[in-house]
């Protein structure tokens, strides 16, 4: 079972990595201010959505430049689900505001440590290699966070959201 009392910098977790895409367009065809207040909508959005989800500090997330990363403090059952509802409200979130994305859902050993703006991890290459695959915006499973989705979630959890 996972400590609610404290997050752990490097541990193995499951982690969803979304990309804005047609994030340098975005800030070519923007201004400053434009941008400024659509991110500054989709942070809102976010933390609005994905405040529910973090009591017990077992969910954190960030977002800079085009990447929004939520990584979940575990894997078990509990951290299963925190991080399939935080990729349904990552979608919403998305589609509502028009930003079109594509995330994946891994899992491996990850640091991350928001205090110091350090995230890195095996977890997070798997997803940018398995995005820049996908045809669709949405958010796909990543075959390492598969197993342990299916086992703790249930056989019949969408693997695309």
């Amino acid at each position: 079972m996972t400590d609610n009392s404290q997050w752990n910098m490097e541990k193995n977790r499951l982690v969803l990595c979304a990309k804005i895409t047609g994030y340098n367009e975005l800030v070519s065809s923007s201004t400053h201010d434009q941008l400024k207040a659509r991110f500054i909508e989709l942070n809102n959005a976010l933390n609005e959505k994905l405040q529910p989800l973090t009591t017990g500090d077992d969910l954190r997330y960030d977002q800079f430049l085009d990447t929004i990363l939520i990584a979940a403090n575990g894997t078990d059952s509990r951290m299963a689900d925190l991080i399939t509802k935080a990729a349904m409200g990552l979608m919403h979130v998305a589609v509502d505001l028009g930003f079109p994305i594509k995330g994946v859902i891994s899992e491996g050993e990850l640091t991350f440590d928001k205090n110091n703006r350090l995230y890195f991890g095996k977890p997070l290459i798997d997803a940018e290699e398995l995005q820049e695959r996908l045809h669709y915006f949405g958010i796909a499973v990543h075959d390492s966070a598969e197993k342990t989705l299916r086992e703790n979630v249930g056989s019949d959890v969408p693997f695309l959201f």
